[in-house]
């Protein structure tokens, strides 16, 4: 007891030096209201303090929210405010100030059981209902992130556990930022609701907690928001003769906490550092939050720091950055201050800004001879972008121009499979379709793609669809969507240049389209044309009725005579997509259709023997595959001798064969054949392609240019990533969609396939299934042990395949 009664002393004299208590004290000598306003105050103070010591102890290197944060913002409020302007304040506004710095960030303060939640520690099981949601709101959250959690996981596969648990700890943090002001208004209608100190918030008759909730709620939100939020105005009427302008407290509010470089906000360069050669340390960072580094003065706000590493001078740097703006917007907004009930608001509430923060004394530490121990160079990559432009357009990055086509379906593909999601939730009936239309018209030639997907608005349109390089499908927008509708979809659009690839081909873009809000609202249709790289979107009222979207192409003159070919490109491209797509009203695609193309005179040979395999696995690989092996009188063999003869020549016998040998992805016949020339009478060898391993791979439905094996067509790559393709001791014919987990990952240009982690992941389950459903054709142990001989005595096998193999084998014998 004795214990809180120090704590309470302890916040009585931080109280007493701030010029704004002392102020709003001076006003309280001879009122009875403003007396019981400030009691209610410390009780506040107190309550607030009390609720931040008792959190996040868990998170031992980074504090969300402490009282040194609450009392370093009441201090930079009190430097803020001239004195001029203090003595113009009311009661209730210096009031506001005092508590908006205590309760501006009470939702940071979760208690110690949520934050176990968070984390996982607690069972689901024992959860109470409010708890439930409340992890079930956090789930949701990790899900529209999934980058870090996939860095989280990674750290924890490579035994980093403590950069593991400091981005899990960023996490959570960055979790309870963004929801801290919506909690923060729930905690204190709860105060108002439970603690009789409270005394419902009320100041003469006038009920301040709804106003203090809003001002708490504004730092949080965008400065041209402020004035949507309730409560927020510059001359509310409390008392007789007595006004609260909410709006200069909220402002003073979000200036004082930005000071404190604000506490929820660690730098995000900090964290992109963890993993590096020197990780920095956020307790280094906490240092610089110091009061005494800010020098405030009239129309002067300067920072100060000697930094021990450039990633903490980075992030002082862009964090000024970031509050030169706020004193730029906040300064228009008081300077604008005005209403029908008092003239002179920009006199009372003056307020000396600067435009920026002066930095000139933030710099690098020195050593003990005086020297800086790094040079700071802000220096970040630029784009020249008439150059990266050509780059983009050229077919040096993306190979050819066919590019463009494919990132269009692509596009159209995902919508629709989006929309089908939504509307099983929405339980309405709903098939997608794609129509794509090749034509020409006078002396030009046009290429449509009509979806019947989410379609777009003018925010889609504005921060995707016209921004290179951003992914409405990789954004954290779309993660959440996801989430909400409880579905899993990865889509099969990847990060690449966007519409812009589109101009390869084309001279100009017309776009109708029109999205699906939500199940009974659709925006209001829109009509853009897009001409040329110059970029200059023209928007127009559209007058497309039904959601989706149409986007016309001006083909290039140069391909006019093409269009034939864009067809069979385009037919070609596709497949293993349940979405019926359409090319000039034929429909070109059924997931039901699936063949391979068998090349070559296979047949001819009756000791070539295939085995028909369809694979249809969860995680990620469907399509068919045939394998030829050799047999002899219906015996596996690796070779099969079809002929021989005994020749003469000048008197001597020779033996000549011609036979079949499996070799590494092919079958190959070996011919004899005599040679005679002034030397004497030689014996030749020659070999040609009987069956040799080719098929088709696509990914997520979408043809790749690239082999899934190392051919002899290809043995100048050896010694590249080329050598870490699949050699088998047999040739396979393989028509094959990959997806899921056993997704690969491609080139820039999307035609090729990287031999990295995840292609040697796709290769030992690739290997195992088609081993697996092999062995299962065979007729009995004898024929299994048979073929297992011919794999373990070719010395040509690459190890790796003898060795999956054998483990898949084992299971029959």
């Amino acid at each position: 007891m004795q214990v809180k009664e120090d704590w309470k002393q302890d916040i009585k004299l931080l109280l007493e030096q701030s010029p704004i208590y002392i102020r709003l004290r001076e006003l309280a000598q001879d009122d009875l209201a403003v007396n019981e306003l400030l009691t209610i105050l410390f009780n506040a103070v107190d309550y607030a303090c009390d609720r931040t010591r008792l959190v996040i102890r868990h998170m031992d290197e980074y504090t969300l929210h402490d009282e040194k944060h609450l009392f370093r913002v009441l201090q930079h409020m009190a430097r803020l405010i001239p004195d001029s302007t203090l003595k113009n304040l009311q009661p209730l506004e210096l009031a506001l100030l005092i508590l908006s710095a205590f309760y501006h960030d009470i939702g940071m303060a979760p208690s110690e059981r949520l934050v176990m939640i968070y984390k996982g520690l607690i069972d689901n099981n024992d959860l109470k209902c409010e708890e439930i949601q409340e992890k079930q709101e956090f789930d949701l959250f990790c899900k529209s992130n999934p980058q870090l959690d996939e860095k989280i996981k990674k750290c924890d596969g490579a035994s980093m556990n403590g950069q593991a648990e400091l981005l899990n700890n960023y996490r959570i943090t960055e979790y309870i930022r963004r929801s801290h002001a919506k909690k923060s208004r729930e905690i204190i209608k709860e105060i108002i609701d439970k603690e009789a100190w409270s005394h419902n918030f009320m100041y003469r008759d006038f009920k301040f907690g709804p106003m203090l909730a809003s001002i708490c709620e504004s730092h949080n939100v965008n400065i041209t928001e402020l004035v949507k939020l309730p409560y927020i105005e510059t001359s509310c009427l409390v008392a007789t003769n007595e006004y609260v302008n909410s709006l200069f407290i909220s402002i003073i509010l979000r200036i004082a906490d930005l000071l404190d470089f604000d506490a929820k906000r660690t730098p995000k360069v900090l964290y992109d550092h963890l993993g590096i050669k020197s990780p920095i340390s956020i307790k280094e960072w906490q240092k610089h939050r110091s009061i005494n580094a800010w020098i405030i003065e009239e129309n002067k706000i300067a920072f100060s720091a000697k930094c021990s590493h450039p990633a903490i001078e980075k992030s002082i740097r862009e964090f000024c950055k970031y509050i030169d703006y706020e004193l730029f917007t906040c300064k228009n907004v008081l300077d604008n201050m005005h209403d029908q009930y008092r003239n002179s608001l920009t006199d009372t509430y003056l307020m000396a800004l600067p435009l920026k923060v002066d930095t000139s004394q933030v710099k690098g530490d020195t050593n003990f001879d005086g020297e800086p121990i790094y040079n700071y160079k802000d220096l970040t990559f630029s784009l020249n972008q008439e150059q990266v432009v050509k780059l983009l357009m050229g077919t040096s990055l993306y190979g050819d121009e066919s590019v463009a086509i494919r990132e269009l379906i692509q596009n159209a593909v995902d919508t629709c499979y989006v929309r089908k999601l939504h509307e099983e939730v929405w339980e309405r009936d709903y098939k997608p379709k794609i129509d794509i239309r090749i034509y020409s018209e006078g002396d030009n030639n046009y290429l449509e793609i009509e979806d019947n997907g989410m379609g777009m608005d003018e925010y889609i349109i504005t921060n995707y669809f016209s921004s290179v390089g951003s992914s409405y499908y990789k954004s954290e927008e779309f993660y959440k969507t996801i989430a909400q509708l409880k579905k899993d979809y990865k889509s099969i659009s990847k990060f690449g240049i966007g519409i812009l690839s589109v101009f390869m081909i084309a001279d100009s873009i017309d776009v109708e389209t029109r999205r699906v809000i939500d199940r009974y609202d659709c925006s209001d249709p829109i009509s853009l044309l897009i001409e040329g790289l110059t970029g200059f979107f023209w928007y127009k009222k559209g007058h497309k009725k039904e959601p989706g979207t149409v986007i016309k192409l001006t083909l290039k003159s140069e391909l006019k005579n093409d269009l034939n070919l864009v067809e069979k490109y385009i037919k070609d491209l596709i497949k293993y997509i349940d979405v019926p797509i359409y090319v000039n009203g034929k429909d070109i695609h059924s997931i039901d259709e699936i063949a391979v193309d068998y090349k070559g005179n296979t047949y001819k040979y009756d000791a070539i023997r295939n085995y028909e395999i369809d694979i249809d696995e969860p995680c990620g690989l469907k399509g068919k595959v045939t394998v030829y092996l050799l047999h002899d009188n219906g015996i596996l063999t690796s070779s099969k001798i079809l002929s021989r003869y005994n020749v003469e020549v000048k008197g001597e016998d020779f033996d000549l064969e011609v036979n079949l040998k499996l070799s590494s992805n092919h079958i190959n016949k070996y011919t004899d054949s005599i040679e005679v020339d002034e030397e004497g009478v030689n014996v030749n060898s020659s070999y040609s392609y009987v069956v040799q391993t080719e098929g088709k791979v696509y990914i997520n439905g979408i043809r790749v240019n690239d082999s899934l094996f190392a051919l002899e067509r290809d043995w100048w790559k050896q010694g590249s990533k080329n050598d870490r393709k699949m050699s088998w001791p047999f040739p396979i014919k393989y028509d094959m969609n990959v997806y899921n987990e056993c997704e690969l990952n491609l080139t820039a240009a999307r035609d090729k396939i990287i031999c990295d982690d995840k292609w040697e992941n796709f290769k030992i389950i690739f290997t195992k299934i088609v081993i697996d459903n092999l062995i299962k054709q065979l007729n009995e142990k004898d024929e299994i042990k048979l073929l297992k001989e011919i794999i373990e005595t070719n010395s040509s096998i690459n190890q790796e395949f003898i060795e999956i193999f054998q483990q898949v084998v084992a299971n029959y014998l």
